[in-house]
């Protein structure tokens, strides 16, 4: 289409550099010998050499820019034509040039962004193209040596109005599961931006202040480079693969610390990520090893975080147990890499405490059993959590009968009024809450009223409305309270016992609770001394004490994914039959010899 000569309308070479740019082009690359109107070439066989620099400059001159109203075509040899002709293969031929000095880029660099954006916008005359991600394509190919090749010129090219928008622009038309070098080109683009703190500000403005946008293309690009690891093709190495998986990673992370993590998660990040444990197994060697196992840590830190485990039901669905398993089958030696103790962690801590969440017990009740036909008893035999897995099973299969029965037409939520002389205990959707708390529940307005005078409702209403709801749901909470209800029953002849031997160790004190401790998975029942943190409840529960109490201090222990939290819970029985058969139990043992009966009981 156009060729460089050695004159460009009978100009000479030194005449068409811009000025100061002919004095650094003759300290790098003039060989004294030749002459300074000789260039040194070291480009690839075929390419332009230096010596044709002058004619680039001139044809990305901005002032060649034509006026393309009422220019059908560029079949027609007319000016228009054969000036975009040339502007558009002088951008195309910058990566023959790119070790030219940096002042020469700072007078090129703004006369080729601007051709950019004109062949961008009338990209409609190329007719060879199919569609515009191929077009567009090329034009980033052409800014990628600049991105590539060192960080100043990487920083101006970042630094320039509209750039991002460009590259924005161009992640919209990417196809889905094209793994060819643009994307690499892409995940370069994103490593020299990525560390900077106006990085995420830049490409968020750039996408029109979407961050949704940005986040959906960003997982977009992260699934492909996954589909390009798990397909192994030939002509990306695993290096390749992993390090832009790596990358684009980073830039996640970036993303997450800049509060977008819910863009991120809406978009499907945590599938995308769950799906992507699997195939990091099968890197062996010692810096990919190392990769994969950082990489696995980092997704079971970004699946255990929020309050609630709000991301972990997601996982499960998208099929994280396998690709935890898979991953331990295949995964590179754990004497190299710290990893096991990430994944004994996930094991032993993160899904044994999110037990009590009803959206995680209700992820796993489909997620579980279908993982169990697949891998039997061999999962996680390759695994140094295999003792963690099989205490984690044996949990959650009692956790999804409870919530089988939850479910059922046969269960009804029933909850007690708290107006604590009140004696109703009733289905829980019968009562009205307290409409500036919605954390205190009525049969009545009589009795809100009687809570509300006489038990403190009124000193602590405020207070409660801005209280932590430590994470739980309405749904939450019914299954909670469910879930404590049939520990209590299962224990309480036990829970009886330790509560006799608190009182033999503190003199017949019965200003105790039940400890039920869900902050490790398990249920651990303790009985121990009321804690300040409890004087309110301990009060009310004093101030409606009779000779015949109905009423029992409870306190639960939960992690809510951030932190244990304690709730208490007053346990309300049709009569005052327990209260009543504990204190003379109490009242009828030596308090030497019976202690120890009461122990072994």
């Amino acid at each position: 289409m156009f060729s460089m000569s050695d004159n460009n309308n009978g100009l000479c070479m030194q005449e068409l550099w811009p000025s100061g740019v002919h004095s650094h082009l003759c300290s790098r690359w003039l060989l004294p010998s030749l002459g300074q109107d000789r260039l040194i070439y070291q480009g690839p066989p075929r390419a332009p050499s230096h010596r044709f620099l002058p004619v680039v400059f001139a044809n990305l001159d901005p002032a060649r820019i034509p006026d393309m109203t009422g220019v059908d075509s560029l079949d027609p040899p007319s000016p228009a034509a054969k000036a975009v002709m040339m502007g558009f293969n002088a951008v195309h031929s910058l990566p023959f040039f790119i070790d030219a000095p940096l002042p020469v880029y700072h007078e090129l660099w703004p006369r080729m962004w601007k051709w950019v954006q004109f062949l961008e916008v009338h990209q409609h005359y190329w007719h060879n193209y199919e569609g515009e991600a191929p077009f567009m394509m090329n034009l980033f190919r052409a800014l990628s040596p600049l991105l590539l090749h060192n960080e100043n010129l990487a920083l101006m090219v970042h630094a320039t109005p509209g750039v991002h928008a460009f590259v924005a622009r161009f992640w919209t038309l990417l196809p889905v599961l094209h793994a060819g070098d643009h994307i690499i080109r892409l995940c370069y683009f994103l490593s020299c931006c990525g560390p900077k703190e106006s990085c995420v500000e830049q490409f968020i403005e750039a996408c029109e202040h979407n961050p949704n946008l940005l986040a959906s293309l960003l997982v977009r690009h992260l699934d492909a480079a996954i589909i390009g690891c798990q397909s192994h093709q030939p002509e990306h190495p695993p290096a390749t693969l992993v390090c832009r998986v790596d990358i684009l990673s980073q830039f996640t992370w970036n993303m997450k610390s800049h509060g977008l993590a819910s863009a991120l998660l809406s978009a499907g990040l945590v599938p995308v990520y769950a799906a992507a444990i699997a195939p990091f197994a099968s890197f062996r060697n010692p810096e990919l090893g190392a990769l994969s196992w950082s990489f696995v840590a980092g997704v079971l830190s970004l699946i255990s975080s929020g309050p609630g485990y709000p991301h972990l039901p997601r996982a499960l669905k998208a099929g994280l147990l396998q690709s935890l398993e898979s991953y331990t089958e295949n995964a590179p030696s754990q004497d190299q890499f710290p990893g096991p103790s990430a994944l004994v962690g996930f094991l032993d801590g993160l899904l044994p405490r999110s037990m009590v969440y009803y959206p995680v017990v209700h992820a796993l009740a489909s997620a579980l059993p279908k993982f169990l036909e697949m891998t039997g008893i061999r999962a996680f035999n390759a695994s140094p959590a295999i003792g963690q897995w099989a205490d984690f099973v044996e949990l959650a299969q009692a956790r999804v009968r409870d919530l089988e029965y939850f479910q059922s037409p046969e269960y009804i939520h029933r909850r007690a009024c708290d107006n604590l002389e009140c004696s109703v205990i009733q289905p829980a959707a019968e009562f009205k809450c307290c409409s500036a708390c919605r954390r205190q529940y009525y049969c009545s307005r009589a009795c809100q009223i009687v809570d509300w005078r006489r038990y403190g409702h009124r000193e602590s209403c405020t207070r409660l409305a801005l209280a932590d709801a430590s994470s739980l749901s309405s749904r939450d909470e019914a299954f909670l309270r469910l879930v404590l209800l049939r520990d209590y029953q299962a224990k309480k002849a036990a829970i009886l016992g330790w509560q006799l031997e608190y009182m033999f160790e503190n003199d017949g004190d019965t200003n105790f609770c039940t400890e039920f401790d869900y902050s490790g998975g398990q249920c651990t029942i303790s009985v121990e001394a009321a804690t300040p943190s409890m004087a309110y409840t301990r009060q009310r529960m004093d101030a409606a004490a009779s000779p015949h109490s109905k009423l029992a201090l409870h306190q639960v222990v939960v992690n809510n994914g951030q932190t244990d939290v304690t709730l208490p819970y007053i346990l309300r029985s049709d009569s005052s039959m327990l209260s009543d058969g504990l204190q003379r139990i109490w009242e009828s043992l030596d308090p030497v010899e019976d202690a120890a009966e009461s122990r072994k009981s």
